[in-house]
């Protein structure tokens, strides 16, 4: 994707020529123009504002679990009483810690 946004071996030096390489269509080159207007900000200043927020909020919404209640004190529950390893665990540690002596 970043070399989509090259030009002669360069990135783009402004917002308008970075709309420009990634085919933005008129009607959202206005559209974020407008946007950037109506918040006083640059096309610069509110494209690298709203690309940051996206980020976040991409970030946030795959490592934040959103839990119900119910998911919350079953999880609780499993923190404070685990259950006993079963035997399929207590092979795998087995498993890994051969694996590691191994390793070293």
């Amino acid at each position: 994707m970043l070399s989509s946004l090259t030009r002669r071996g360069h990135l783009p030096y402004n917002c308008i020529e970075m709309l420009r390489a990634a085919r933005v269509t008129p009607d959202q080159k206005e559209l974020i123009e407008r946007a950037a207007c109506v918040r006083g900000q640059t096309v610069t200043d509110f494209m690298v504002g709203s690309l940051q927020e996206a980020a976040k909020q991409a970030i946030t919404e795959h490592t934040v679990w959103k839990l119900t209640g119910q998911q919350q004190q079953a999880f609780v529950d499993a923190l404070l009483d685990p259950p006993a390893p079963n035997q399929k665990l207590r092979e795998a540690y087995k498993q890994f810690r051969k694996y590691k002596a191994d390793v070293r």
